[in-house]
Order: structure tokens, then C-alpha cells, then sequence
């Protein structure tokens, strides 16, 4: 019985390269492509395929919420994420949002097959560069859960919006955004606005496009 992949990524020319490549394998199918992370999703619960391909870097909802979404799901997909970055911390936020994958795109071509049928067997699959950073990051915490309004604070404040601004869009006062700004940075032990960006684009709060 074939393995259904399901291939999300806003790059043609990749999501074609990778189909070709699937299917030259007589164990694996595509049944389904997305350019964004919605309908990705879409197309998760539609066809119910064993295995989602999703990149790490798309537009709007990107492949780390994608991720998780899925992972969520209960419907028994497994995810394996693409990524041009080699940064320990998306490895490590792409596994906590339960990826079964990390795949480097570099490698792409000579290594999603082996990943996807790792993924389908529900083994856990990293691109060989990355396996020195498997342990530590597997066994380290995971940062503390954020409340609804502190997700909403923390992703204005990576996207570059003032304090009032903030506090217009919310319906709040700005003491009350400078005072969630300030325990965000306690509870997440960052000490930084520009610390704060990097968590929540690497929680997938924020796209890195």
C-alpha cells in the first residue's frame, strides 16, 4: 500500500521538483499540494494522507503553526518539515510542535525519501547534519505556555508596532502593554524586543518570510 504525501510549499518549482522525485518511488504517492499553510491544513483533513511535506518558511500561517496544527489533529499525520535554515532552535521548535522530520532543502533530493518512510513508520527522521543537536534539544524545556493576550502582545511587538499602537488594536492601556511586555520578557527569560522577535517567529507566531 502506497504512502500518501501531501506537499506544502510556496515555491512551484520546488513542489514540482519534489513530485518528480516522488515519483520515481513505486511505495510513495502524492495525492495533494498547497501553496500556504491553510490550505495545507484544508487538504490534511480532506484526504487524510499518512505523511504532510511542509516548509518551514511560507507566507501567512507558516510550518511550524502548520505543524502543530496537525499534530493536534488526532487524525494520524505525520509531519516532516523543509527548511533552509540549519538553526538548532527551528530544529527544536519544528520537533516540540511535533514534527516526526527536519529536513534541510540542501538535501532534499537525496533524503525526503528515506524521511518520508521513516515519518509513515512513525520513526523520527533529522537531515545527518543535524543529529548532534537531537539530544540536547529533545531533552531541553520547552518554554512556559503563553496566555491568548500575551501571544496577541508578543506577536504586535515582533511585528514592529508601537506600544499605543498596540494598545489601540487591543482595547487596552499602554501601561498594560508595557507591563505585558516587561512579564514577557521575565516569563521567557529574554532581555530584548529583538530577543522577543526571534521567539516568536521560531514558535511560529510570526512568519519568517
Amino acid at each position: 500500500m502506497s504512502i500518501e504525501v501531501i506537499i506544502a510549499d510556496d515555491h512551484l518549482i520546488l513542489r514540482e521538483g519534489l513530485k518528480a522525485l516522488l515519483a520515481a518511488e513505486s511505495d510513495i504517492r502524492v495525492v495533494g499540494e498547497a501553496d500556504n499553510g491553510a490550505d495545507a491544513i484544508d487538504l490534511v483533513r480532506t484526504l487524510r494522507p499518512r505523511v504532510l511535506v511542509v516548509d518551514i518558511t511560507m507566507e501567512g500561517m507558516n510550518g511550524l503553526e502548520v505543524t502543530r496544527r496537525v499534530s493536534e489533529s488526532a487524525l494520524g499525520v505525520s509531519v516532516i518539515v523543509l527548511s533552509m535554515h540549519d538553526d538548532k532552535h527551528y530544529v527544536a521548535e519544528a520537533l516540540r510542535a511535533g514534527a516526526k522530520g527536519f529536513v534541510l532543502k540542501s538535501g532534499a533530493c537525496a533524503e525526503l525519501v528515506g524521511a518520508i518512510r521513516a515519518a509513515a513508520a512513525n520513526r523520527r527522521y533529522l537531515s545527518p547534519s543535524l543529529y548532534g543537536v537531537l539530544i540536547p534539544l529533545v531533552e531541553s524545556p520547552a518554554p512556559p505556555p503563553l496566555s491568548r493576550r500575551e501571544q496577541q502582545v508578543l506577536v504586535a511587538l515582533a511585528e514592529g508596532k508601537c506600544i499605543k499602537e498596540i494598545a489601540f488594536a487591543l482595547n487596552i492601556g499602554t501601561k498594560t502593554v508595557e507591563t505585558y511586555r516587561h512579564n514577557l520578557m521575565k516569563k521567557l527569560k529574554l532581555a530584548n524586543l529583538a530577543e522577543l522577535t526571534k521567539h516568536a517567529i521560531r514558535s511560529g507566531l510570526v512568519s519568517l518570510s
